[in-house]
């Protein structure tokens, strides 16, 4: 399994999305999240990051059982996953945006309700504090300042 479909099942766990939300986590969208893990955490803890990347998503459920390897992953992971939902919402709030006065638009498949996504968008705060506040703990021996920028 890719890193990336690693994330998208994180982001699954994190957000009940619509499948219609689930087609508009782009490449780009992953990208953006994992560029933010990256920018927030040193060299050291990022190479060890990428390291960690496994097959399988570790699901969370009894954390305590877990090394603390296993536990750094799914921090990381988790935060990257709500930077993700962090950058679908602003991805979703501009096409509400640039549609506004309609309800519905069509596509391939089939058409969509703006309203399915207000969820989202109206979390995107949630999403960046709930990231910073997983990231923040890993800073202290990065040398970076404890504040995390968007």
């Amino acid at each position: 399994m890719s890193h990336n479909t690693v994330i998208k099942a994180r982001i699954s766990g994190l957000q009940n999305l619509s499948n219609m939300a689930l087609e508009r986590i782009s490449p780009e969208i992953l990208f953006n999240g994992a560029s933010k893990v990256k920018s927030s955490l040193s060299d050291e803890n990022y190479a060890k990051y990428v390291s960690l990347f496994g097959s399988e998503p570790i699901s969370s459920v009894e954390l305590q059982n877990y090394t603390d390897d296993e536990k750094f992953l799914i921090d990381l992971e988790t935060a990257e996953a709500y930077y993700c939902l962090y950058y679908l919402a602003i991805a979703l709030k501009q096409l509400q945006d640039n549609n506004i006065g309609i309800t519905h638009a069509g596509g391939s498949s089939g058409n969509v309700t703006f309203n399915e996504f207000d969820n989202i968008i109206k979390s995107m705060n949630i999403y960046i504090s709930n990231a910073k506040e997983i990231l923040v703990k890993y800073l202290s021996s990065t040398g970076k300042s404890s504040w995390i920028a968007v």
